[in-house]
This record gives structure tokens, sequence and C-alpha cells, in this order.
């Protein structure tokens, strides 16, 4: 074989080899275009607001503290002081509780005078629980009030006790809390509104999902919010006071009437009551003894009885 021929073949190989790598990279870039052309949502004007100012504004917003408790708010850093315009508009919201501990006369009777007195003040009794320990009753009940009669409630409710064994009162401002979730309140519904208006420009199944996914978060943190307002709501509309009431020992004086008859009759229907257990005992006894003392005893004589025949015929021989 000449060199000729040779260097003609190792040339056409590479042209084949660059050829079919030309047509590899062709295909490649095709399937690239054609995924980038399934998927317009990622360059649709409604993925792009997506992508920027509503969710920029998901970004900015802060996860909410818990209302119960206003040393969460402190430790995450929230500021709790409240403006004078946010009290003046949203009032002072103070979470106020009670409790108290008497003694009284009589239980039942200055529960139901509770329960008037919670009514009167236009509160309600949450719960009530009463026990009865050998005679001795005790109460627990729960009453809830409007604010402005807190103090009013308390006062009439001591009247009720011959002794006042305990009283306690506490006092919780939570007025930035309510501020701040009215607040975060009011940036998370705007953020829904602003969602909801880009939901009904949506073309494809994907820009769908994609904006129903960020309602249904949103409309979570809007649900839980709307649940601690109503929570700080209660709280401090309704002051809670609970109150035990523990009943006097009352010693019990022995009635001055005597009736011997009665006590006659008594005694001699206790003597009946145990002659007739001592005549079932004795049924119960004699049945006993028949049934199983006699049968043995029976058997135990039977079986001497041979034994002493035996015995005998033995000797005999």
């Amino acid at each position: 074989m000449s060199t000729t021929s040779v260097s003609g073949r190792v040339k056409g190989f590479g042209l084949a080899i660059g050829l079919l790598s030309f047509l590899l990279i062709l295909a490649l870039l095709a399937l690239i275009w054609q995924s980038t052309a399934r998927m317009p949502w990622q360059s649709s004007p409604v993925m792009q607001t997506l992508r920027g100012e509503v969710s920029g504004s998901v970004g900015m917003m802060a996860p909410t503290a818990p209302v119960t408790d206003s040393y969460a708010y402190e430790e995450k850093g929230y500021d709790l002081a409240a403006s004078a315009e946010d009290r003046a508009r949203v009032g002072e919201r103070v979470i106020r509780n009670g409790s108290l501990s008497l003694r009284v006369d009589r239980v039942e009777t200055r529960l139901a005078e509770a329960r008037a007195i919670a009514t009167a003040e236009n509160g309600f009794v949450a719960d009530a629980n009463v026990v009865d320990r050998e005679g001795v009753k005790s109460a627990t009940l729960t009453i809830r009030v409007p604010q402005d009669a807190f103090d009013r409630t308390l006062a009439r409710l001591k009247e009720l006790a011959s002794t006042v064994f305990n009283e306690s009162t506490n006092t919780e401002d939570v007025t930035a809390q309510f501020v701040d979730l009215e607040a975060r309140l009011g940036a998370a519904r705007a953020e829904e509104a602003q969602y909801l208006r880009i939901l009904e420009d949506a073309d494809t199944i994907e820009e769908t999902l994609q904006v129903t996914a960020r309602l249904g978060e949103v409309r979570a943190r809007i649900e839980s919010m709307e649940g601690q307002l109503r929570y700080l709501r209660d709280r401090t509309e309704y002051s809670t006071i609970r109150v035990s009431m523990t009943e006097e020992a009352r010693v019990q004086v022995p009635t001055p009437v005597w009736r011997p008859g009665e006590t006659l009759r008594e005694s001699l229907r206790d003597l009946v009551i145990a002659l007739q257990g001592l005549a079932d005992l004795l049924i119960a006894l004699a049945v006993f003894l028949f049934g199983l003392v006699l049968p043995v005893a029976l058997g135990v004589m039977l079986v001497a009885w041979i034994v002493r025949a035996l015995w005998k015929k033995f000797r005999s021989k």
C-alpha cells in the first residue's frame, strides 16, 4: 500500500469524525432549545412578578411571635414599645387576671351568689366545680367580666367570704403585640390581594400551581395572625378571676328528742337479722358435714373393717 493512499484514508477518517461531532453539537442545541420552548412560564410576566416584587415582600415578612408570652418578642428582637399614636388608635390593650381563696359558710349558697355577681357585671362563669369531702364542701369557679368591672367584681366576691385566705392580681400590657400583629396582618392581606391579581393573569398550569402555592402560604399566615388577634381581643376585653371556696366545718349537735320505742324496734330488728345469719351458718355447716364428712367417715370405717377382717383371717392360719 502506498503512502499516498494511507494519507488519503487518514484525512477521510478525520473529516468523518469532525462531521459527526458537528452533528452531535447541533442535536444538543436543538434539545436545549426545545426544553426552553416548553417552559415559557419561566420568562413570562407572571413568573417575573413572582420573582420580583411579591417574592421580595414575602422575604420581608417576619415570622409572628407567640402572643401568649411577651418575652418571645424581646428575644426575637421585636420592638415592644407602642407609640402614642398606636395606643390612641387601638386603645390600651391590657390583660388582667385575679385569684381569690375564700372561706365561706355555705358553698352552694355563695356559689349561686357569685354567679349572680358575674351576670350583674355583664360577665359569665366559664367553669365551676363542687367537691364534697366528708361533709365539708369546696368549690372552684372561673369568672370572666369586662375590664372596667374587674376591681368592682373582685370587691363584691370578697364580701361573700368570712375569711379571705389569699388574693392576687396581675396585669400584662400587650398593646405592642396587638399593634405588631395588626401591621403584619395588613401586609399579609395586601400580599394575598396581589397574588390573586397575578393568578387572574396566569396562562399556564405551571403558573397557576406556582401562584396557588404562594397563596396557600400567605393564607396560612393570615389565619394564624387572625387567631392570635382574636385571642388578644378576648383576653384584653374580658378579665379572668379564679375563685376557690372552702366551707367552714360544722359540728352536728345531737337531737334532743329521745325515742326509746324506735330504738327498741331497731334493736329487735338487728337481733332477728343476727339470728337469721346464725341459722344460715348452721344450715350450711350441716350440709357440709352431711355431704362431705359423712361419706369420708363411712369410707374410713369400711377400710378399717376390711383390714380387721384380713388380720383375723391371717392370725387364724
